[in-house]
């Protein structure tokens, strides 16, 4: 073979890439490998095992009870105590059992009011007469919204509806220079707040019941049956009371103590 022709076959069989002769495939050095798990792969993997081992023997110790050097178990630490910015806040009961009693002692002088809330939703108050009387009207109300002042929950429901009644504070039964007389005043409320306006609108109509017809009338007993009453009692444990005058025999009252007594019904009734 000439010179020349051996040229032209080597450029010929060249190519941009260098030689086009491949190489053989069934060699072991140059036989490719399968794909596999990379090198970061496998590292990954390692370090996430490892926490995960980790994490498995923490809980497995704090779930273990602790132990001194002696073997014996050491107690849980004591529950860290509020900041003293923040007190405990105490559940307030929001409601009575049934046949519940309570029991306060209050005082007040003349022309002043006397307030006391009563759960679950109620208030006690001691409304005061106009001057130039002196006197105090028991009266129960609920305590949700604010009410006319004539709006009352005990001397609604405490019989006799006209004339003296229980409710009214207005002086001692007895006064000599000896002693001083002072009777028990014991009236019925409605045990509930949200049933006292019903009670306050039957007892209207019971003003005047010859405008009811009977099937309004039963219709109300029905109601009334559903409101629960209770019972209350007003004790005078001690007084002072001015001189006796023309407007007033037994002396005004300048300054009461006293004490209440409320009985909450076992179930609703009409005990009036």
């Amino acid at each position: 073979m000439s010179r020349s022709s051996t040229s032209r076959r080597g450029r010929k069989g060249r190519s941009f890439f260098g030689s086009n002769d491949r190489p053989r495939t069934d060699s072991p050095v140059l036989r490719s490998e399968k794909p596999g798990m990379s090198t970061a792969m496998k590292l990954f993997v390692g370090i996430w095992l490892l926490l995960c081992f980790c994490a498995r023997c923490n809980w497995s110790h704090d779930s273990m009870p602790r132990q001194n050097p002696t073997g014996e178990p050491v107690p849980a630490p004591a529950a860290k105590p509020a900041p003293p910015d923040m007190p405990a806040v105490r559940p307030q009961a929001h409601s009575l059992k049934a046949g519940a009693e309570i029991h306060f002692v209050g005082e007040v002088n003349r022309g002043d009011r006397f307030v006391k809330k009563v759960p679950p939703n109620l208030v006690f108050r001691l409304n005061p007469y106009a001057e130039p009387a002196s006197g105090w009207r028991i009266e129960i109300l609920p305590d949700t919204v604010p009410l006319p002042d004539d709006f009352d929950c005990s001397g609604s429901v405490t019989p006799p509806a006209h004339g003296p009644n229980p409710v009214f504070l207005e002086g001692p039964d007895e006064r000599t220079p000896e002693k001083t007389v002072w009777n028990p005043h014991e009236f019925n409320f409605v045990a509930d707040g949200a049933a006292c306006k019903i009670a306050w609108d039957l007892s209207l109509e019971e003003i005047y019941p010859s405008k009811l017809t009977d099937k309004e009338k039963e219709a109300d007993e029905k109601k009334w049956g559903k409101i629960p009453m209770g019972t209350g009692t007003l004790k005078v444990l001690d007084s002072r009371l001015g001189s006796p005058s023309a407007a007033d025999r037994r002396g005004a009252i300048l300054w009461l103590k006293f004490e209440v007594t409320l009985q909450f019904p076992r179930q609703a009734n009409r005990n009036r």
